[in-house]
């Protein structure tokens, strides 16, 4: 028997994605390479699927996939781990509708040639891509490595430009890495809402949020991240680049639903890093904001938006679908002077190889807490998990009068937890 309003979200982390929909009333089937407690309590089905920096196996994915009747699904929604390998939507695709943007939208955006390209044709500044000649004519130069289609900040490295040019040439040659050069400054992102196009007018976005992003870095990996705390304030003149910049990049990829944009802020400035072509974990700092002052579940406005994309559209579907994006921003534009509470969440990562136990009270504020009993047969043949240095253990959550006291609270949270965990 299929049940009414049923959603599968896959994920690397779907806990806030999982919450979000509960909350709109849909009975819920997860995919995530963790299933936290709190992921495995609010799913009406929940699998955990190993992962990789490629994100999911795909063969592993599919075959649960398969499993599943995709007819009594609405669709399939998709944070993290598909970036690397956008097509194995496409094999979703033919089960149930996918909920999101198509792969050839990702698979653009995800592409540094096509990327960098097209905001180079937009004139939105970026930082500088290198290559092993164009890094020798600036001794000051810092350069970063990135993996394509890497996520979560753990696929960022610092390249060693003292290495001999034989060296560089085995840095800078492998085809799924690219380098930039480093940008210091401020790390911003966006959480935008973009309604969809009728053919004839651009379609309306709505900037939901501006966020701080700070990392939590550890020799291996310097550039993790660490948390993210909303309603960031920034200078107007930023703000516009900002907002001018998703609406082009928007109109440029056709980005359709809830997004994300990552930018440095340097000397007045924006540097755009990418566009998350995909849900964002920042969509819980918001989601209940818009819940209680708007009667707005952001989720679900991104699924109806999709579901328009995915169907015939009617002129009326489209213009139903956008007057809520047009909302959204009329809300935004009335009460952008409003001082708002600020929320923040944070990465507690292992400070060294821990044992975790299923006897820990973890306080309300903690999210994505580990699952320490392992049940076989319904027996517990397990009550410890294992972490080694520098794996992520939790999440932790706080809210603060502005950002600058959220972010301070939750940090004093993340450095709770250690200490609980590692004393």
């Amino acid at each position: 028997m299929c049940k009414k309003n049923a959603l599968l979200i896959i994920s690397l982390s779907a806990r806030p994605y999982v919450e979000a929909a509960k909350l709109a009333g849909f009975y819920v089937t997860a995919i995530d390479g963790f299933v936290d407690q709190e992921t495995e309590a609010l799913s009406d089905k929940v699998f955990t699927l190993d992962f990789n920096v490629d994100g999911f196996n795909a063969e592993a994915l599919m075959q649960i996939v398969r499993s599943l009747d995709g007819a009594c699904y609405m669709g399939c929604l998709f944070g993290g781990g598909f970036e690397a390998r956008p097509a194995i939507l496409s094999q979703i695709a033919e089960i149930m509708p996918v909920l999101g943007n198509a792969v050839d939208v990702i698979a653009a955006v995800k592409s540094p040639h096509i990327f960098f390209k097209s905001l180079s044709d937009l004139n939105i500044n970026f930082p500088e891509l290198i290559d092993a000649d164009s890094q020798s004519t600036n001794a000051e130069l810092r350069v970063i490595q990135k993996r394509i289609g890497g996520s979560g900040g753990q696929h960022i490295s610092w390249v060693d430009l003292s290495k001999s040019q034989s060296e560089q040439l085995n840095i800078f040659n492998p085809p799924d890495v690219y380098h930039q050069a480093y940008v210091e400054g401020q790390a911003i992102s966006v959480l935008f809402l973009a309604g969809a196009s009728d053919g004839y007018n651009d379609a309306p976005v709505a900037v939901i949020g501006f966020n701080q992003q700070w990392v939590s870095g550890d020799e291996r990996q310097p550039f993790k991240l660490g948390g993210i705390v909303s309603h960031v304030v920034l200078k107007e003149v930023i703000e516009q680049q900002i907002e001018r910049s998703v609406q082009n990049i928007v109109e440029k990829f056709n980005l359709i639903g809830l997004n994300s944009l990552d930018v440095i802020v340097s000397h007045e400035e924006i540097y755009v890093l990418e566009v998350n072509p995909r849900l964002s974990a920042s969509l819980a700092l918001y989601l209940q904001d818009y819940l209680d002052q708007m009667q707005v579940n952001l989720l679900m406005a991104h699924i109806n938006i999709c579901t328009i994309n995915n169907k015939e559209r009617s002129n009326q579907a489209v213009l139903e679908v956008n007057a809520i994006v047009e909302d959204l921003i009329s809300f935004n534009l009335k009460h952008c002077q409003t001082r708002k509470l600020s929320k923040a969440f944070a990465v507690v990562y292992a400070v060294n190889d821990c044992m975790i136990d299923n006897k820990i009270d973890w306080p309300e504020w903690v999210k994505d807490s580990p699952r320490c009993g392992m049940t076989v047969n319904n027996a517990i043949i397990s009550q410890q998990m294992q972490f080694k240095k520098g794996m992520p253990i939790c999440s932790v959550v706080a809210n603060g009068a502005d950002w600058q006291a959220a972010k301070v609270n939750v940090n004093g949270r993340v450095n709770y937890i250690k200490s609980l965990l590692h004393n």
